[in-house]
Protein backbone atom coordinates (compact mmCIF):
# COMPACT_ATOMS: atom_id res chain seq x y z
CA UNK A 1 0.00 0.00 0.00
CA UNK A 2 1.27 3.26 -1.44
CA UNK A 3 0.38 6.91 -1.52
CA UNK A 4 0.21 7.99 -5.41
CA UNK A 5 1.49 11.52 -6.16
CA UNK A 6 -1.07 14.04 -5.27
CA UNK A 7 -2.58 16.49 -7.82
CA UNK A 8 -4.26 19.52 -6.71
CA UNK A 9 -4.55 17.70 -2.95
CA UNK A 10 -6.32 15.36 -3.85
CA UNK A 11 -5.13 11.73 -2.36
CA UNK A 12 -5.20 8.38 -3.80
CA UNK A 13 -3.68 5.44 -1.97
CA UNK A 14 -2.79 2.05 -4.22
CA UNK A 15 -3.53 -0.97 -2.59
CA UNK A 16 -2.00 -4.20 -4.74
CA UNK A 17 -1.50 -7.69 -4.34
CA UNK A 18 -1.77 -10.17 -0.80
CA UNK A 19 -2.81 -13.37 0.10
CA UNK A 20 -6.49 -14.23 -1.10
CA UNK A 21 -6.42 -17.87 -0.96
CA UNK A 22 -5.47 -20.25 1.99
CA UNK A 23 -6.63 -23.12 4.16
CA UNK A 24 -9.30 -20.72 6.06
CA UNK A 25 -11.04 -20.00 2.57
CA UNK A 26 -13.79 -21.76 0.86
CA UNK A 27 -14.91 -19.23 -2.16
CA UNK A 28 -13.36 -15.90 -2.94
CA UNK A 29 -13.02 -13.58 -6.10
CA UNK A 30 -9.51 -13.18 -6.67
CA UNK A 31 -7.92 -10.17 -8.00
CA UNK A 32 -6.73 -10.14 -11.90
CA UNK A 33 -3.31 -9.55 -12.49
CA UNK A 34 -3.49 -5.95 -14.52
CA UNK A 35 -5.92 -5.24 -11.61
CA UNK A 36 -5.37 -2.67 -8.52
CA UNK A 37 -7.33 -1.58 -5.84
CA UNK A 38 -7.28 2.56 -4.99
CA UNK A 39 -8.55 3.98 -1.79
CA UNK A 40 -10.23 7.73 -1.57
CA UNK A 41 -9.11 8.37 2.01
CA UNK A 42 -11.26 11.27 1.93
CA UNK A 43 -14.72 9.19 0.93
CA UNK A 44 -13.39 6.07 2.40
CA UNK A 45 -13.86 4.77 -1.20
CA UNK A 46 -12.69 1.59 -2.73
CA UNK A 47 -12.87 0.98 -5.99
CA UNK A 48 -10.67 -1.81 -8.41
CA UNK A 49 -8.75 -0.12 -11.42
CA UNK A 50 -7.37 -1.75 -14.65
CA UNK A 51 -3.82 -1.35 -15.47
CA UNK A 52 -1.83 -1.10 -18.89
CA UNK A 53 1.35 -2.74 -19.37
CA UNK A 54 3.41 -3.26 -22.49
CA UNK A 55 4.10 -6.27 -21.73
CA UNK A 56 3.10 -8.71 -18.76
CA UNK A 57 2.10 -8.08 -15.87
CA UNK A 58 3.46 -8.85 -11.95
CA UNK A 59 3.30 -12.19 -10.75
CA UNK A 60 0.68 -12.26 -8.11
CA UNK A 61 2.60 -11.61 -4.56
CA UNK A 62 1.88 -10.86 -0.66
CA UNK A 63 4.55 -8.78 1.80
CA UNK A 64 5.57 -6.78 -1.48
CA UNK A 65 7.51 -3.13 -0.50
CA UNK A 66 6.01 0.10 -2.34
CA UNK A 67 7.44 3.16 -2.13
CA UNK A 68 6.13 6.25 -4.03
CA UNK A 69 8.11 8.66 -5.99
CA UNK A 70 6.99 11.91 -8.34
CA UNK A 71 5.47 9.74 -11.17
CA UNK A 72 4.39 6.84 -10.38
CA UNK A 73 4.96 3.81 -7.45
CA UNK A 74 7.73 1.46 -7.54
CA UNK A 75 7.02 -2.32 -6.43
CA UNK A 76 9.45 -4.78 -5.17
CA UNK A 77 9.96 -8.08 -4.19
CA UNK A 78 7.00 -10.15 -1.92
CA UNK A 79 6.03 -14.01 -1.85
CA UNK A 80 4.93 -15.16 -4.70
CA UNK A 81 1.23 -16.44 -3.82
CA UNK A 82 1.27 -19.34 -6.36
CA UNK A 83 4.73 -21.39 -5.74
CA UNK A 84 5.47 -19.49 -2.18
CA UNK A 85 8.72 -18.67 -3.86
CA UNK A 86 10.60 -15.06 -3.04
CA UNK A 87 10.24 -12.62 -6.02
CA UNK A 88 13.27 -10.08 -6.41
CA UNK A 89 12.22 -8.19 -9.43
CA UNK A 90 11.38 -4.42 -9.65
CA UNK A 91 8.43 -2.93 -11.12
CA UNK A 92 6.67 0.33 -11.34
CA UNK A 93 3.07 1.71 -11.70
CA UNK A 94 3.11 5.16 -13.64
CA UNK A 95 0.37 7.21 -12.71
CA UNK A 96 -0.97 9.97 -10.30
CA UNK A 97 -4.29 10.40 -8.12
CA UNK A 98 -5.95 11.86 -10.92
CA UNK A 99 -5.00 9.04 -13.65
CA UNK A 100 -5.73 7.01 -10.83
CA UNK A 101 -9.45 8.03 -11.09
CA UNK A 102 -9.11 7.91 -15.02
CA UNK A 103 -7.90 4.36 -15.10
CA UNK A 104 -11.27 1.80 -16.59
CA UNK A 105 -12.93 0.58 -13.26
CA UNK A 106 -12.50 -2.81 -12.33
CA UNK A 107 -15.32 -5.41 -11.62
CA UNK A 108 -15.82 -6.11 -7.77
CA UNK A 109 -17.89 -8.77 -7.03
CA UNK A 110 -17.78 -9.32 -3.49
CA UNK A 111 -17.81 -13.27 -2.77
CA UNK A 112 -16.10 -13.96 0.18
CA UNK A 113 -16.67 -17.38 1.97
CA UNK A 114 -14.67 -19.00 4.88
CA UNK A 115 -14.06 -21.32 7.86
CA UNK A 116 -14.69 -18.21 10.41
CA UNK A 117 -17.92 -17.04 8.23
CA UNK A 118 -19.53 -20.34 8.42
CA UNK A 119 -18.57 -21.28 12.83
CA UNK A 120 -20.47 -17.81 13.17
CA UNK A 121 -23.27 -19.19 11.46
CA UNK A 122 -23.64 -22.52 13.16
CA UNK A 123 -23.36 -21.21 16.06
CA UNK A 124 -25.63 -19.03 15.73
CA UNK A 125 -28.31 -21.64 14.19
CA UNK A 126 -27.12 -23.66 16.95
CA UNK A 127 -27.41 -22.28 20.27
CA UNK A 128 -28.52 -19.29 19.31
CA UNK A 129 -31.68 -20.55 17.36
CA UNK A 130 -32.47 -24.37 18.24
CA UNK A 131 -30.86 -24.68 21.96
CA UNK A 132 -32.43 -21.32 23.29
CA UNK A 133 -36.03 -22.09 21.90
CA UNK A 134 -35.10 -26.07 22.64
CA UNK A 135 -34.74 -24.99 26.51
CA UNK A 136 -37.63 -22.29 26.55
CA UNK A 137 -39.73 -25.21 25.06
CA UNK A 138 -38.74 -27.52 28.02
CA UNK A 139 -38.75 -24.59 30.48
CA UNK A 140 -42.34 -23.34 29.70
CA UNK A 141 -44.29 -26.40 28.31
CA UNK A 142 -43.30 -29.51 30.03
CA UNK A 143 -46.38 -29.75 32.11
CA UNK A 144 -49.04 -29.53 28.48
CA UNK A 145 -48.61 -32.78 27.22
CA UNK A 146 -45.74 -34.86 26.10
CA UNK A 147 -45.17 -33.10 22.55
CA UNK A 148 -42.84 -30.79 24.11
CA UNK A 149 -40.44 -33.56 25.48
CA UNK A 150 -40.59 -34.65 21.52
CA UNK A 151 -39.64 -31.25 19.89
CA UNK A 152 -36.83 -30.37 22.80
CA UNK A 153 -35.09 -33.31 21.93
CA UNK A 154 -35.13 -32.64 18.18
CA UNK A 155 -34.41 -29.16 18.75
CA UNK A 156 -31.76 -29.65 21.55
CA UNK A 157 -30.06 -32.44 19.26
CA UNK A 158 -30.15 -30.20 16.12
CA UNK A 159 -28.93 -27.78 17.73
CA UNK A 160 -25.87 -29.63 19.37
CA UNK A 161 -24.81 -31.64 16.12
CA UNK A 162 -24.43 -28.16 14.36
CA UNK A 163 -22.71 -26.19 17.04
CA UNK A 164 -20.13 -29.36 17.47
CA UNK A 165 -19.55 -28.91 13.36
CA UNK A 166 -19.32 -25.00 14.13
CA UNK A 167 -17.11 -25.71 16.76
CA UNK A 168 -14.76 -27.66 15.19
CA UNK A 169 -14.54 -24.77 12.21
CA UNK A 170 -13.98 -22.44 14.72
CA UNK A 171 -10.69 -24.30 15.88
CA UNK A 172 -9.66 -24.80 12.10
CA UNK A 173 -10.16 -20.98 11.43
CA UNK A 174 -7.93 -19.78 14.01
CA UNK A 175 -4.02 -19.87 13.40
CA UNK A 176 -3.27 -19.23 17.14
CA UNK A 177 -3.95 -20.02 20.27
CA UNK A 178 -7.69 -21.37 20.45
CA UNK A 179 -8.29 -20.92 24.36
CA UNK A 180 -6.20 -18.39 25.54
CA UNK A 181 -8.75 -15.35 24.76
CA UNK A 182 -12.42 -15.16 26.44
CA UNK A 183 -14.24 -16.02 23.32
CA UNK A 184 -12.43 -19.25 22.76
CA UNK A 185 -12.10 -19.82 26.89
CA UNK A 186 -16.10 -19.46 26.76
CA UNK A 187 -16.39 -21.73 23.77
CA UNK A 188 -14.82 -24.68 25.02
CA UNK A 189 -16.68 -24.26 28.82
CA UNK A 190 -19.81 -24.01 26.72
CA UNK A 191 -19.17 -26.96 24.13
CA UNK A 192 -18.33 -29.59 27.44
CA UNK A 193 -21.21 -27.92 28.94
CA UNK A 194 -23.58 -29.02 25.94
CA UNK A 195 -21.99 -32.04 25.13
CA UNK A 196 -22.55 -33.47 28.92
CA UNK A 197 -26.68 -32.76 28.67
CA UNK A 198 -27.18 -36.04 25.72
CA UNK A 199 -25.19 -37.83 28.26
CA UNK A 200 -26.51 -37.41 31.82
CA UNK A 201 -30.35 -37.39 30.03
CA UNK A 202 -29.39 -40.91 29.40
CA UNK A 203 -28.45 -41.46 32.99
CA UNK A 204 -31.93 -40.11 33.96
CA UNK A 205 -34.29 -41.55 36.40
CA UNK A 206 -38.05 -42.61 36.08
CA UNK A 207 -40.75 -39.75 36.44
CA UNK A 208 -42.48 -40.94 39.19
CA UNK A 209 -46.10 -42.05 38.84
CA UNK A 210 -49.09 -39.56 40.29
CA UNK A 211 -49.25 -39.89 43.65
CA UNK A 212 -45.74 -40.69 44.24
CA UNK A 213 -42.63 -39.04 46.10
CA UNK A 214 -40.08 -38.05 43.92
CA UNK A 215 -36.74 -40.29 44.57
CA UNK A 216 -33.90 -38.21 45.28
CA UNK A 217 -31.89 -39.52 42.50
CA UNK A 218 -34.32 -37.45 40.02
CA UNK A 219 -34.57 -34.45 42.18
CA UNK A 220 -30.74 -34.20 41.82
CA UNK A 221 -30.64 -35.23 38.15
CA UNK A 222 -33.43 -32.48 37.76
CA UNK A 223 -30.98 -30.29 39.31
CA UNK A 224 -27.85 -30.55 37.47
CA UNK A 225 -29.62 -30.96 34.18
CA UNK A 226 -32.06 -28.04 34.02
CA UNK A 227 -29.54 -25.82 35.06
CA UNK A 228 -26.23 -27.23 33.44
CA UNK A 229 -28.61 -26.18 30.04
CA UNK A 230 -29.60 -22.79 31.69
CA UNK A 231 -25.94 -21.74 32.24
CA UNK A 232 -24.96 -23.22 29.14
CA UNK A 233 -27.38 -21.52 26.98
CA UNK A 234 -26.83 -18.16 29.34
CA UNK A 235 -22.84 -18.63 28.07
CA UNK A 236 -23.94 -19.37 24.53
CA UNK A 237 -25.69 -15.60 23.75
CA UNK A 238 -22.52 -13.76 25.70
CA UNK A 239 -19.89 -15.68 23.64
CA UNK A 240 -21.98 -14.83 20.27
CA UNK A 241 -22.14 -11.25 21.35
CA UNK A 242 -18.59 -11.59 21.74
CA UNK A 243 -17.86 -13.18 18.35
CA UNK A 244 -19.88 -10.53 16.37
CA UNK A 245 -17.15 -7.86 18.09
CA UNK A 246 -14.39 -10.09 16.80
CA UNK A 247 -15.37 -10.87 13.57
CA UNK A 248 -15.74 -6.72 13.04
CA UNK A 249 -19.18 -7.70 11.54
CA UNK A 250 -21.05 -5.14 9.54
CA UNK A 251 -22.66 -2.67 11.88
CA UNK A 252 -25.98 -4.03 10.13
CA UNK A 253 -25.27 -7.47 12.05
CA UNK A 254 -24.49 -5.72 15.11
CA UNK A 255 -28.10 -4.26 14.96
CA UNK A 256 -30.01 -7.56 14.05
CA UNK A 257 -28.08 -10.15 16.43
CA UNK A 258 -28.48 -7.71 19.52
CA UNK A 259 -32.40 -7.06 19.04
CA UNK A 260 -32.98 -10.80 18.33
CA UNK A 261 -30.90 -11.57 21.98
CA UNK A 262 -33.79 -8.39 23.67
CA UNK A 263 -36.38 -10.95 21.88
CA UNK A 264 -35.09 -13.68 23.36
CA UNK A 265 -33.99 -12.01 26.94
CA UNK A 266 -37.92 -10.32 26.99
CA UNK A 267 -39.66 -13.45 25.80
CA UNK A 268 -37.73 -15.14 28.43
CA UNK A 269 -38.67 -12.79 31.53
CA UNK A 270 -42.21 -12.28 30.28
CA UNK A 271 -42.84 -16.11 30.38
CA UNK A 272 -40.86 -16.69 33.55
CA UNK A 273 -43.11 -14.15 35.00
CA UNK A 274 -46.36 -15.87 33.67
CA UNK A 275 -44.91 -18.50 35.91
CA UNK A 276 -45.84 -16.23 39.17
CA UNK A 277 -49.46 -17.03 39.71
CA UNK A 278 -50.31 -13.50 40.81
CA UNK A 279 -48.70 -12.01 37.53
CA UNK A 280 -50.04 -14.92 35.55
CA UNK A 281 -54.48 -14.15 37.35
CA UNK A 282 -53.74 -10.06 36.72
CA UNK A 283 -51.86 -10.73 33.03
CA UNK A 284 -55.46 -12.98 32.30
CA UNK A 285 -57.10 -10.30 33.21
CA UNK A 286 -55.87 -7.82 30.73
CA UNK A 287 -55.65 -10.09 27.73
CA UNK A 288 -57.25 -13.17 26.15
CA UNK A 289 -55.50 -15.83 28.07
CA UNK A 290 -56.77 -18.98 29.66
CA UNK A 291 -56.76 -19.67 33.19
CA UNK A 292 -53.87 -21.29 34.08
CA UNK A 293 -53.92 -24.54 36.48
CA UNK A 294 -50.27 -24.64 37.81
CA UNK A 295 -49.17 -27.90 38.22
CA UNK A 296 -49.34 -29.57 41.23
CA UNK A 297 -45.86 -31.85 42.65
CA UNK A 298 -46.30 -35.04 43.73
CA UNK A 299 -45.28 -34.24 47.60
CA UNK A 300 -48.39 -31.94 47.32
CA UNK A 301 -50.37 -34.29 45.89
CA UNK A 302 -49.43 -36.63 48.70
CA UNK A 303 -50.21 -33.80 51.60
CA UNK A 304 -53.26 -33.54 49.91
CA UNK A 305 -54.83 -36.73 50.26
CA UNK A 306 -53.21 -37.06 53.90
CA UNK A 307 -55.29 -33.49 54.88
CA UNK A 308 -58.33 -35.43 53.01
CA UNK A 309 -57.88 -38.62 55.08
CA UNK A 310 -57.39 -36.57 58.23
CA UNK A 311 -60.79 -34.30 57.13
CA UNK A 312 -62.73 -37.50 56.97
CA UNK A 313 -61.25 -39.41 59.86
CA UNK A 314 -62.40 -36.02 62.38
CA UNK A 315 -66.00 -36.02 60.57
CA UNK A 316 -66.57 -39.91 62.21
Amino acid sequence: MALLPEVNGQKRIVLYGGIEKNRQVIQTTESPADTVVVLDPDSMTWTTRITTASGSFPAKRASAAMAPSSSGLYLFGGINTETNALQNDIWFLAGNSTSADQAAAGECVPIFTNFLLVHGLLMFFGWGVFLVWGTFIARYFSSSGTTWFLLHRIFQVSGLVLSFLGFVLGIVSVQFDHFKFAHGAIGIIVMLLGISQPFNALARPHRPSEGEKTPLKRRIWELFHHNIGRVAVALALINISLGVFLALAHMAVWALWFVYLIVVILVFVFFELLKIPVVHEKMAAILPMKTKEYPVSNEQKMENVAKADESQQGEK
